[in-house]
């Protein structure tokens, strides 16, 4: 279990965002990715792709997200999940933006970028996703995540299958898939009640 205190505030800030899915034509992409290319003559060059009009839509809905994150924060510390699924994979290769695997990855690096980049972040975990995308054995998350750590040395960025965080006292159960919905109204929450009596036995 990681430990993330409050220090001096009186409070913890935990944004969660999830299935970003980068590299996907309809899901997140920062405007300003850049892909290097080779072109005929083998001369690299950067491409960077046009966002489609939904990406558009879902960029301006996540940047405004993070804009009211900074404000209600203020001076207290953040500390942010991503619970999977930030890379497309290959399953259907006809909807991504790009076919290589390499542009999968640096789309979904920089789809994490702004939220790295919030004033008071000190923690950020991401969890390893749905194996339909993750490129094999968690590569997608490991790789994102490690590029994330060198771009950012200071602040304390891993990647997790399944999480236990306690932030200020309070402890946070996360994961990529958890309980989910039982498919006859009348037994709604039993997978939730029967989850939870897992974890405590």
């Amino acid at each position: 279990m990681a430990e993330i205190t409050k220090e001096a505030s009186n409070r913890v800030i935990v944004p969660i965002i999830s299935d970003t899915h980068g590299g996907h034509s309809g899901a997140l992409m920062n405007p300003e990715t850049v892909i290097e290319m080779e072109d005929e003559l083998g001369n690299r060059y950067n491409y960077q792709p046009e966002l489609t009009e939904i990406q558009k839509y879902l960029w301006n809905i996540y940047t405004g997200a993070l804009e009211k994150i900074k404000v209600l924060a203020g001076e207290d510390p953040i500390v942010a999940l991503h619970a999977g699924d930030n890379v497309e994979g290959n399953k259907h290769p006809s909807e991504l933006v790009r076919p290589e695997i390499s542009a999968q990855i640096k789309i979904a690096f920089n789809n994490l970028l702004p939220l790295c980049r919030l004033p008071n972040l000190k923690a950020l975990r991401v969890v390893r996703g749905t194996g339909a995308h993750e490129l094999g054995f968690a590569s997608a998350t490991t790789m994102v995540v490690q590029l994330l750590q060198i771009a950012y040395p200071r602040l304390d960025i891993q990647a997790i299958q399944h999480g236990w965080l306690s932030v200020g006292g309070i402890d946070i159960d996360y994961s990529h898939h958890g309980p989910g919905m039982w498919r006859r109204t009348w037994l709604t929450g039993n997978e939730a009640r029967h989850y939870l009596r897992d974890c405590m036995m």
